[in-house]
């Protein structure tokens, strides 16, 4: 973990980024290994919180009203293509080749990939240093679910009809 430092210099090698080094003494005073990893993660919320509100969104939609299991086969594939397109991009990254423009991973995000760009997020480190990609990473996801959740309301309610 690199402690204060925001952009990587180019002299240092690419595993720099991901040692398990912990961060030098804050004024002396020596931190436990893994005290400032386990405050970030304290800081950083529940990674995985969209994903599991949108399950139970979703499971409601689907016992309730019927949800057609069309709209869950579209947010797998695209969640698989935006997962597939993270990690390509992610392996260009490292190999510094041509990366995917954010723009498109964005908008796969915004059609319905974003749990595949959450997982991607999450275990393959994609794009989580990237400030500006995160806020609209995260306006995408909110965008998605305020669309499924009307969605699901109008298959709801017309079919009570």
């Amino acid at each position: 973990m690199w402690c204060g430092v925001k952009h990587q210099p180019r002299a240092l090698p690419r595993t720099a980024l991901f040692d398990d080094e912990p961060c030098p003494p804050i004024s002396g005073i020596p931190l436990p290994s893994g005290h400032v990893q386990g405050i970030a993660a304290k800081l950083s919320g529940m990674p995985y919180a969209p994903l599991i509100l949108f399950l139970l969104l979703y499971a409601f939609a689907s016992l309730a009203w019927r949800m057609p299991q069309l709209v869950g086969l579209a947010y797998l594939v695209t969640s698989l293509t935006c997962f597939v397109a993270c990690a390509i991009d992610k392996s260009a990254a490292r190999a510094q080749g041509w990366r995917t423009p954010q723009a498109t991973l964005l908008a796969l995000s915004l059609l319905g990939g974003w749990p595949g760009a959450l997982l991607a997020r999450q275990w393959l480190r994609h794009q989580t240093g990237k400030a500006a990609f995160r806020w609209k990473f995260h306006v995408t996801v909110a965008l998605n679910l305020g669309a499924f959740a009307w969605l699901a309301w109008q298959i709801g309610h017309t079919e009570e009809i």
